[in-house]
């Protein structure tokens, strides 16, 4: 069961090679099943994820996933991105997506005492608003605004001016209205990420890890509970 998950791919399977589909849980994005696969290779116990009719479809969740990994390797080289908003996100086909304009991609020590301002007003982060250094929570501050695009459709703040009204606004917590019937794990990584405080925010790599969980490790306990109730099957045999 480990091997399916770190795999990591995806491909059709017809309903028909389930058998003994049982109810685990149910949860923000969907219900979890288990079952037993008839693989060609040999019968196999897996999970069944069925996921609710959202706003946010599997593609841009899996999406979203390929945004933060790649966030996340731009932050392991000790970079930062300076102006990462939704234009600077490059889907190239099903499978591979860029984050683009790095010509303001810099060292964080290179900002150590400059303070400049640069960048897509709806996505910048309040403390930069305000003058300070840029640090790689910064981008996450703007990376928050995706998932809520995802959910809602449209570009953050796109209603109102991008003026000094919005850039206080920002400063004094101002923040997009969560869409209605989000999953309140969804709201949650999105509130985490445009924390007022930037100390406070995720790194790129611990949303990369929670978005994985999401993805390919649902309901980890009830997986663990299933691969011992299989072990003990086993040696009963």
């Amino acid at each position: 069961m480990d091997d399916f998950y770190f795999k990591k791919k995806f491909k059709w399977i017809p309903c028909n090679e389930f058998k003994n589909v049982k109810y685990i849980d149910k949860g923000g994005f969907g219900i979890v099943y288990k079952a037993i696969w008839l693989n060609n290779d040999g019968d196999e116990e897996v999970i069944l994820k069925c996921h609710n009719d959202l706003s946010v479809n599997l593609n841009e969740f899996l999406n979203e996933y390929r945004i933060i990994s790649g966030l996340k390797d731009i932050h392991h080289q000790n970079l930062i991105h300076c102006d990462f908003h939704d234009c600077n996100i490059l889907n190239h086909d099903e499978s591979k997506i860029y984050i683009s304009d790095l010509g303001l991609c810099q060292p964080v020590k290179s900002f150590l005492k400059k303070y400049y301002i640069y960048g897509v007003m709806p996505f910048m982060a309040p403390e930069i608003l305000r003058g300070k250094s840029y640090i790689p929570v910064n981008d996450m501050f703007n990376f928050s605004m995706i998932p809520w695009e995802f959910t809602s459709r449209i570009p953050p703040f796109n209603n109102i001016a991008h003026d000094l009204h919005l850039s206080l606004g920002i400063c004094k917590g101002e923040r997009p209205e969560i869409i209605e019937n989000t999953p309140q794990c969804y709201v949650d990584l999105m509130k985490k990420c445009w924390y007022e405080d930037p100390l406070k925010r995720p790194s790129s790599k611990e949303v990369y890890d929670i978005i994985e969980k999401w993805i390919f490790f649902p309901y980890k306990k009830e997986i663990e509970e299933i691969d011992k109730e299989l072990k003990c099957n086993v040696m009963s045999l």
